[in-house]
């Protein structure tokens, strides 16, 4: 979130949750539902209330069922939480 301000969090099987709860008190985070007009609500309140704040869309299903929010994955990152254990074994190996 250094770089850009708004990111996309997936989480199919609500495991990774927990690390929202360590964002920054600078950042917003927007929970969406998985239909299509709760990404649609996500992004409006993100557009009108958030304009100039960092937004962490969180939604608990898989990026391909990503629809008003795909272009914020796309432009600014999306980060998949799908695997836990693999995604911790990434992020640790890296340090």
């Amino acid at each position: 979130m250094a770089i850009h301000d708004r990111v996309v969090v997936t989480d199919a099987l609500g495991e990774g949750r927990f690390l929202l709860d360590y964002l920054s008190s600078d950042v917003v985070m927007i929970n969406t539902g998985n239909k299509e007009i709760d990404e649609i609500e996500a992004r409006y309140k993100a557009e009108k209330d958030c304009m100039c704040k960092k937004v962490v869309f969180y939604k608990q299903n898989t990026p391909d069922s990503l629809c008003f929010l795909l272009e914020y994955a796309e432009t600014y990152g999306c980060i998949v939480l799908d695997d836990m254990e693999a995604y911790t074994r990434k992020h640790l190996l890296k340090v």
